[in-house]
């Protein structure tokens, strides 16, 4: 496909998901790589690649060779076509510890691409358990992996919320939805009468 290099597993694997972006403590990919250790166990066929950096590349990336994932879990660096490789990703994990409102659970929706999710921050609000994706507590990386392998396991799933997520993004997280939305809380106060000058 040419999303990973030629000569790892991940890219021979046949179910392939992204991680987010920065290696920073507060991102969690410290648990994530202890999940992707148990999610291959169930599924042989699964690739990981993270794209991105951060100071903890160097400790990732220890713990990826302790865990016996060296080739099957890629930290690819920085790209600058995400928007172009994200749609072909079978699903997207994020597992933070803290969140604003994550452009990584925004892009992969709106690419029809769900989510497994630490329900952090402002995440919940962009993703919800069930319908677009799976919300897990941070710093468990047995229930995230167990999660994971839910989705991989059932294409059916993963397709319907892919459609789901998709279809809200455009409804509520576009420009022009949040303009709407904007335009509606502010058109009653147009409408008010101006107070009287004293």
């Amino acid at each position: 496909s040419g999303l990973l290099p030629a000569p790892t597993a991940a890219a021979r694997a046949r179910r392939r998901f992204r991680v987010g972006r920065r290696l920073r403590p507060e991102k969690g990919f410290g648990v994530l790589v202890e999940a992707a250790a148990l999610v291959v166990r169930q599924l042989p066929d699964v690739g990981f690649l993270h794209l991105g950096d951060g100071p903890l590349r160097g400790e990732i990336t220890a713990r990826i060779e302790a865990l016996g994932l060296w080739g099957r879990f890629v930290l690819a660096g920085f790209r600058d076509d995400v928007d172009r490789l994200t749609p072909h990703w079978d699903l997207s994990v994020l597992p933070s510890f803290t969140e604003g409102l994550p452009n990584v659970v925004l892009e992969s929706l709106a690419a029809g691409v769900p989510v497994v999710a630490t329900a952090v921050g402002g995440t919940p609000e962009a993703l919800r358990d069930g319908v677009d994706g799976r919300l897990v507590p941070p710093r468990d990386p047995r229930l995230l992996a167990d999660r994971i392998v839910s989705l991989l396991r059932s294409e059916e799933d993963r397709a319907a919320m892919g459609r789901r997520g998709r279809e809200r993004i455009r409804a509520e997280f576009t420009h022009e939805a949040q303009a709407r939305a904007l335009f509606r809380v502010l058109e009653p106060l147009a409408r008010r009468p101006a107070p009287l000058a004293c």
